[in-house]
């Protein structure tokens, strides 16, 4: 899979706030970790709904396999349903 590059627009302030606060002399470098980080929580939660096997023990291709041919719905299409639902009732 390619990788697919995001691209964030702050203000010249925000940029000073994120300077002034981050650990990392460099804002770019703390966004990444802190992504990289969001990701790690989420492909565990993802992989536990895909398999019933330890995740501990799935080889990094067993991973990317099990993820890429994934059917589970997206954040946005599990609230949709919901919110369907919910209105429904």
């Amino acid at each position: 899979m390619a990788n697919v590059e995001l691209k964030v627009t702050i203000s010249e302030e925000d940029y000073k706030v994120l300077e002034w606060q981050v650990y990392d002399s460099d804002p770019q470098l703390w966004l990444q970790k802190a992504i990289d980080g969001k990701i790690a929580a989420s492909e565990e939660r993802m992989l536990l709904e895909l398999t019933d096997k330890r995740i501990e023990k799935l080889s990094k291709q067993e991973k990317k396999d099990l993820i890429k041919n994934s059917t589970l719905k997206t954040r946005k299409e599990r609230d949709a349903e919901e919110l369907a639902a919910h209105n429904a009732s």
